[in-house]
């Protein structure tokens, strides 16, 4: 219970801030204590004192939902968890000067967000602090943001521009997205962008986990040689991707990356690339063809689950693990050639070479006898 900050305990019970007893009642919590409520109605807009900070925790007034204080009680506030969870009112929003941070989830699902501009003083945007607002177009964030968190932006599906302060030390804008501001990590893809083809720019050295989840207009993404990691989900849910360019330099394909990118029909895993993380191309239907380089030792689970178009797969010399699922729901699938068939194991049994030589029957084992074993071998 993250929005939870006020536990009024009326029980025999010994709860205490922070703790997981009792059902974690109190775990998010500021305060338990056995008196009345402290929180604070004001015109509506509910305010809790916690010490020398003062947290805006959302609004229970009548009618639509107004624009937000300027300050408390002529001091800053933070605007709290999930504040404005799912707050259908809010079309155009302003943060003004006297919000100091945006917390968790706090304008989540806001389904007819339009625009959001964030005054100079905000210093820290939460995680997930815009996520899921499907109507929002623009977003202007100031000089001083020192920090915003995963996800602030993740499945804001019709979002063209990113506009930050050119004076901001820590982000800057680029074609519309959101990068730090050495241009070395590409923090938030602008997803309501027409553009079907990118490639990342030059210097480009990571990008973020969920960057471009749902960005539904791309169909050519080429990822260049300068980039060492992708974070996990960061081009899921893209539906109309069909071609992929992987670079040189990436070691790691974290889990759920290109997460039920339905139209990708072929993928080069490149030689450099050494682990291919948990459902990295889960239920990608349309994939058929799949080359994976000798530079990889680890195959993660679910992998590739339910790529039902995928009919042949070769499994190089250099992978010693193979997770659970690996295949599994791959309905199509006749042929796996291992280059190295001895010294498999499952679950420490270990396996007829026989059965992993023959690619049909190895196909066969791992979608019926191995489904659900993680299979390895010592080099």
């Amino acid at each position: 219970c993250v929005k939870l900050i006020e536990v009024i305990n009326k029980t025999s019970f010994d709860m205490a801030v922070g703790s997981g007893d009792y059902g974690a009642v109190a775990q998010f919590a500021k305060k338990v204590h056995k008196g009345e409520s402290e929180i604070i109605n004001k015109e509506g807009f509910l305010f809790y004192v916690d010490g020398a900070k003062n947290y805006l925790l959302g609004y229970v007034g009548d009618g639509k939902t107004p624009a937000l204080p300027e300050n408390y009680n002529g001091q800053k506030y933070d605007i709290y968890n999930y504040a404005f969870y799912f707050d259908g009112d809010i079309t155009d929003l302003v943060i003004p000067e006297g919000v100091n941070e945006i917390g968790l989830g706090a304008f989540y699902g806001c389904l007819y967000l339009n625009s959001v501009t964030i005054s100079n003083g905000v210093v820290n945007i939460g995680v997930g602090a815009f996520s899921n607002s499907p109507r929002l177009i623009t977003v202007k964030i100031p000089e001083s943001v020192e920090t915003i968190g995963m996800q602030a932006f993740t499945y804001c599906v019709a979002l063209k521009n990113i506009k930050v302060d050119q004076n901001n030390t820590a982000y800057k804008t680029m074609d519309g997205s959101l990068y730090s501001k050495d241009g070395k990590t590409l923090v938030q893809y602008a997803l309501g962008k027409a553009d079907s083809k990118f490639t990342t720019p030059e210097g480009l050295e990571n990008i973020d986990a969920f960057a471009f989840t749902c960005a539904n207009a791309l169909t050519d993404i080429t990822i260049g040689d300068s980039v060492h990691t992708i974070g996990g989900y960061a081009f899921a849910f893209c539906p109309n991707v069909s071609n992929l360019k992987i670079g040189a330099n990436v070691k790691k394909i974290e889990t759920y990356t290109f997460y039920q990118c339905r139209s990708l029909t072929s993928v080069i895993i490149p030689d450099g690339v050494e682990s291919i993380g948990n459902a990295v191309f889960f239920f990608c239907t349309g994939l058929v063809n799949v080359s994976i380089s000798n530079s990889v030792k680890s195959i993660g689970n679910k992998v590739f689950e339910n790529c039902t178009k995928l009919t042949a797969i070769t499994i190089p010399e250099g992978v010693t693990s193979l997770g659970s699922g690996v295949f599994r729901g791959c309905s199509n699938l006749v042929s796996v050639e291992f280059k190295v068939t001895e010294g498999w194991k499952s679950d420490d049994v270990a396996i007829p070479s026989n059965v992993l030589a023959d690619p049909a029957a190895a196909a066969e084992a791992l979608l019926e006898t191995y489904s659900w074993n993680k299979l390895t071998r010592e080099e």
